[in-house]
């Protein structure tokens, strides 16, 4: 594919000698020469030692007001071990005022990072990222299972013919860089990884590679490898002047192990990721992969200020893919971790050094952040797995089946099983699918967000799937037309000469077919309805799940109340002197155009109140009455520390129509005190918009 590309820019550049020449067109009075667009940034060089920072307000004015394109150019960026309080500390003994460069993104959200175990290592956490499936700790890129290699977004790019780049600051053989280089059952195997290396660096698969751990390279088994390898082309460089050369591929091992920390390192992760971008970008696009690698390794310690001054170059390395960015709209940027080390623990607020506490020396579970920017990166809102990064990644490139092959196998066990028993009670397969495959599969990447919980529901699918007596059970809430009801309808189809007991009972049946009602929290525990069947001397215990949609739904606010308009008046922003908004007939009218950037929605206005902490969700019913497609608007939650953007369920409303959306948001991500104290929600719309709102919910959906 990328010699292929070669010919064609060969064909290109040669095209460019035929036809008129720029004098030929001097010549002509009608010809105005082209208007050579004012170059953005690159007229200052970037700064790559640290000594002053490359985020100047043009650049975040530019990114702000980007429009981008879908991307040729994807930039991952992983900070190892930092969680949202790492972010914090560094800021405060870096003496960063505001935010740092990578909160300065768009894109805000969070990721979860638990392996087949609760917490993660970082080569569990690397094969999440890099090839979307959850495997063992300690495993690089291969399956938990049968240990079968998984592919990563790095080889799927290098097949769609981008180019490709590593870096790292510690060896490039270490967990992070391995998973997406290298394919082995043990990270403690850095020896094959370097070999496993060095063959994609000479087959077209990995075009560079920069950091540390040249010993791994020299042993006696891959010296004479490497040593083929630079007779077949392969740049090897050892000194940051000689890393700038452009040529690829490249292997710049810069030391026998781990670099200095930060910006202590002569050849620092600014520098690396500058010369990864000048050496990568093309007209067929590039991935490139950059981590910082010691923020984990300071945590371990409990070294905050090392920490810091890793993060320090860290972020100075997302300043300089920011400044790739604002030049090259079609670039994806996204910076996030693979999970958090140290459980740092600060205060609410203002602190001083002396508040910040380790609270461990190893990893915790917690979800960490994930900053993006560009093309369809807003589908990153909300909350989202590991998992659903490479995911996101390899669909940008055209992938849309990446990392759902393992999930699809498990759930087809259950579908075969559920439609045996459909087809031998001639019941529609279709009907008997929907009870399990929508109701118990959350999404296809996962059916549950913590190893724990998936553990759970995966038991009790399986004694279906280990069910050999035929049966279908469909479900229902007693009471459709109330948000939430305590009472589930249960229908049991069996085989003739089948006994069914329910907690220990044999009931009735009328022509094989069970019907009853049955209370949540008393005859349904933990969303969970047992039963037994017993058929011709066999007995089976199934525990089937209860998907009840929602455990709480409240309405949000009180349109026909005279304290909620005039609370919404009282917001200046609101616009309410200028008319761009009014409330009738119980219906709210928001009016875009007319100087409102965002509707503010105050909590004393609200029936919750400020606590959303017993929630996940927010339900809105848009009218659409224009007689074109409008995009739903956004919603931030706005504590008095922190803004929570949450993304919606749906991306637009059809012409002259309603549209029910929801909003979910994940208080694990922040912590259940921040939505305690919730003080405005925020809507935000294109300025061109007009919505009516027509009622709002908090629910909490299971």
């Amino acid at each position: 594919m990328k010699k292929a590309a070669f010919f064609l820019s060969v064909l290109v550049f040669l095209s460019g000698f035929s036809g008129c020449t720029v004098s030929d067109k001097k010549d002509d009075p009608t010809w105005i020469p082209p208007q050579q667009e004012e170059p953005f940034i690159n007229s200052n060089a970037p700064v790559l030692d640290g000594s002053s920072s490359n985020l100047t307000q043009e650049l975040i004015d530019r990114l702000e007001t980007e429009e981008f394109t879908k991307p040729k150019n994807i930039i991952l960026m992983i900070g190892d071990g930092m969680g949202f309080n790492s972010i914090r500390a560094a800021k405060l003994i870096n003496k960063v005022e505001g935010n740092a460069a990578m909160e300065h993104l768009p894109i805000k959200s969070s990721a979860s990072t638990y392996s087949t175990e609760e917490i993660t290592d970082s080569a569990a956490a690397a094969t999440a990222l890099a090839t979307g499936f959850k495997t063992e700790n300690g495993k690089i890129s291969v399956s938990s299972d049968e240990g079968k290699p998984l592919t990563s977004v790095l080889e799927v790019a290098a097949d769609t013919g981008m180019k490709t780049g590593v870096i790292a600051t510690k060896n490039v053989t270490d967990a992070t860089p391995a998973g997406f280089t290298a394919h082995t059952d043990s990270r403690s195997n850095e020896e094959i990884i370097a070999t496993q290396q060095l063959e994609k660096l000479q087959d077209g698969t990995l075009d560079l590679l920069f950091g540390g751990g040249s010993h791994y390279f020299t042993t006696e088994k891959n010296q004479p490898i490497l040593d083929n390898a630079i007779e077949n082309g392969l740049n090897y460089v050892t000194e940051k002047e000689d890393a700038a050369s452009g040529e690829t591929p490249v292997l710049g091992l810069f030391d026998t192990g781990a670099l200095y920390v930060g910006f202590e390192a002569e050849t620092n992760l600014a520098f690396m990721t500058q010369t990864a971008i000048d050496a990568l970008k093309c007209d067929e696009g590039f991935f490139l992969m950059v981590e910082g690698s010691q923020i984990d390794t300071s945590n371990h310690s409990n070294n905050e200020y090392a920490m810091a001054e890793e993060f320090r170059a860290f972020d100075a390395a997302v300043e300089i893919a920011m400044r790739f960015v604002a030049e090259n709209p079609d670039t994806v940027l996204i910076v996030t971790a693979d999970h958090e080390t140290g459980g740092i623990s600060l205060p609410d607020g203002d602190f001083n050094e002396e508040d910040i506490i380790y609270t461990t020396t190893g990893h915790t579970g917690v979800d960490v952040p994930l900053f993006a920017i560009g093309y369809g990166t807003q589908t990153l809102l909300g909350g989202v797995d590991n998992t659903d990064i490479a995911k996101f990644i390899a669909e940008l490139m055209g992938n849309n089946d990446f990392g759902r092959e393992s999930d699809r196998e498990y759930i087809n066990k259950l579908k075969n099983r559920v439609s045996l028993s459909a087809y031998l009670l001639d019941i529609p397969i279709n009907d008997a699918l929907t009870e399990y495959i929508e109701k118990a599969v959350i999404s296809e990447s996962r059916i549950a967000t913590t190893p724990s919980e998936a553990e759970q529901i995966k038991q009790k699918l399986d004694t279906v799937i280990n069910c050999d007596i035929p049966f279908i059970i469909k479900t229902k809430e007693d009471n459709e037309e109330e948000m939430f009801s305590p009472y589930i309808i249960v229908d049991i189809t069996v085989m003739p000469g089948t006994t069914l007991l329910i907690n220990g009972v044999e009931q009735e049946l009328s022509g094989n077919k069970f019907s009853g009602k049955f209370e949540i929290g008393k005859d349904i525990i933990d969303f969970t309805f047992e039963f037994t069947l017993r058929y011709r001397g066999k007995t089976n215990t199934i525990k089937h799940l209860i998907f009840s949609e929602y455990s709480a739904f409240s309405d949000l606010f009180d349109l026909s109340s005279e304290k909620t308009y005039d609370a919404l008046k009282n917001i200046s922003s609101n616009n309410f002197e200028n008319k761009a908004f009014k409330i009738e007939n119980n219906k709210l009218y928001i009016d875009f155009s007319k100087g409102v950037s965002r509707f503010t929605i105050p909590a004393d206005s609200l029936l919750t109140g400020k606590d959303f902490s017993g929630y996940n969700g927010i339900r809105i019913t848009y009218e659409n009455t224009l007689d074109h497609e409008i995009t739903v608007p956004s919603i931030v939650l706005s504590s008095a520390t922190t803004t929570i953007p949450i993304s919606p369920s749906q991306k637009t409303v059809l012409p002259q129509s309603s549209a029910t959306v929801d909003y979910f948001y994940n208080t694990a991500a922040y912590g259940e005190n921040i939505f305690e104290d919730i003080r405005t929600i925020r809507i935000i719309a294109e300025k061109t918009d007009l919505f009516t709102i027509t009622n709002g919910y908090v629910f909490y959906k299971n």
